[in-house]
């Protein structure tokens, strides 16, 4: 059976893709949906679900852990944990929202020097 996913369907993906890390720009490099495209089924822009908005909810509920990138836990720098204190308000919602601002800063994220 072919999953049909409905507009209301789109806070759940939202939310999925948050939880998930991933980056409307890495979300449309997976799915060939057009990071513009992405943008407007994200942003609540569509009336009726697409066969766009179809591809990205498929893509992101079917993601499970075992089909995500490992990643070793490193400890929190105290600068880094400090400065999250100094924010956050405690709620899930705004933990979300720090995190989303976090993950966007990836974006200017200097490549490796090389070792000699």
């Amino acid at each position: 059976m072919i999953e049909v996913y409905l507009m209301a369907d789109l806070p759940r993906l939202v939310a999925t893709l948050d939880k998930l890390g991933i980056t409307q720009s890495q979300l449309s490099r997976v799915t060939g949906v057009s990071q513009g495209q992405v943008s407007r089924i994200l942003a609540g822009t569509g009336r009726r679900p697409s066969k766009a908005f179809q591809t990205l909810c498929h893509y992101a509920f079917s993601r499970s852990p075992s089909t995500l990138p490992k990643t070793e836990a490193k400890p929190l720098p105290a600068a880094l944990r400090q400065a999250i204190a100094l924010v956050w308000d405690g709620s899930e919602e705004h933990a979300v929202a720090i995190g989303g601002v976090i993950r966007s800063l990836g974006a200017f994220r200097c490549p490796p020097t090389e070792k000699r």
